[in-house]
């Protein structure tokens, strides 16, 4: 629980209110693990069923984030570079104080600092790094075919993708939760790209900045059928020290 509480407070808003807290919390806790017989037995990532929740139900809340540049409360970088309102790309990052030299505003350094870390997990063996290199490797892949050159409806290039909204704390500390991911070796790749595939659809043409919680949720879901596809002989406990 303590994973989960943490991951939670690092994807919610600082300011959100207690009542939106408590539901990601819930559902997290109540909903995502204990309902389906607790530590071990989910089948979808519990902080991220939570922040889905939150994140449907409190759109508002979601999206307000501590004051920028100006002073003012603002959305996050991914919001505002999907609603730029016929900006290029260069004219949007030059305008809203909401981004920084390559992303998001703070949340470049941010996410540097997720890398860092989970780079430290990987040098311990302690995530498949196999998930982590699937999810990254397509986000870019996708960012780079589907990059205009940073027209007023282009998607954005790799950096933007990377270092804006918790695309590094996904990719080291949230989709490698062992549980919910497969155990085999092509497996874990496939759910890392399918996982980015779906992050960058939504980022780029869906209803919603970004996507990762929604990704996450779906890739688990298909994790039964991708462990069936991919079935190694001696069926085993997932443990990410094999991959």
């Amino acid at each position: 629980m303590a994973v989960t509480a943490m991951i939670l407070a690092l994807s919610l808003p600082p300011g959100a209110p207690w009542h939106v807290i408590a539901a990601a919390s819930a559902g997290a806790i109540v909903l995502a693990r204990q309902l389906y017989g607790g530590l071990g037995h989910n089948i979808f990532n519990p902080a991220m069923v939570g922040y889905a929740i939150v994140l449907v139900s409190y759109p508002a809340a979601m999206d307000a984030w501590p004051p920028l540049l100006d002073g003012h409360t603002g959305a996050t970088a991914l919001t505002a570079f999907r609603y730029r309102e016929g900006l290029t790309a260069a004219e949007a990052f030059r305008q809203n104080p909401a981004f920084g030299q390559f992303g998001g505003y703070g949340w470049e350094w941010a996410n540097l600092a997720f890398a860092a870390g989970g780079l430290l997990l990987w040098r311990l063996r302690l995530v498949a790094w196999r998930v982590v290199a699937g999810f990254l490797v397509t986000l870019c892949v996708l960012a780079l075919a589907f990059n205009d050159g940073g027209s007023s409806t282009g998607t954005g290039g790799p950096l933007l993708h990377l270092l804006s909204g918790g695309t590094l704390l996904a990719a080291f500390f949230v989709i490698t939760d062992p549980v919910t991911h497969p155990g085999t070796r092509p497996g874990q790749w496939l759910f890392g790209a399918l996982t980015a595939a779906i992050s960058f659809v939504i980022r780029a043409w869906g209803g919603y900045p970004d996507g990762i919680a929604f990704a996450v949720l779906i890739g688990n879901a298909a994790t039964p059928l991708i462990d069936r596809l991919f079935r190694r002989p001696n069926t085993g406990s997932k443990n990410a020290n094999s991959a």
